[in-house]
């Protein structure tokens, strides 16, 4: 479990879409690994808790796929169907 006030969340960041400066640089901690063979980076941030973390990705898009946590994947999900549900019609 995290402590209070902390998330720490694992994403894959493909490297060209990527926006550094949303969601890495307004992280408390970031530990980026070399891209893989499919171009994507492997980033592994800490932000100063849940809402934090959503905000980050969500400004991503479709340029960032959160492997874990699960309650984060949800969260953008859940978003991302509300926005379907007003534009998608």
């Amino acid at each position: 479990m995290e402590p209070e006030g902390t998330a720490e969340e694992k994403i894959l960041a493909e490297g060209g879409g990527f926006d550094q400066a949303t969601a890495v640089d307004t992280a408390l901690a970031v530990r980026v690994d070399q891209a893989d063979t499919e171009g994507w980076l492997h980033v592994c941030a800490t932000y100063q808790d849940r809402r934090h973390a959503e905000w980050a990705f969500w400004q991503l898009g479709a340029n960032a796929e959160v492997s874990e946590p699960l309650w984060l994947r949800s969260a953008l999900r859940d978003r991302a169907m509300a926005v379907l549900s007003c534009y998608g019609r």
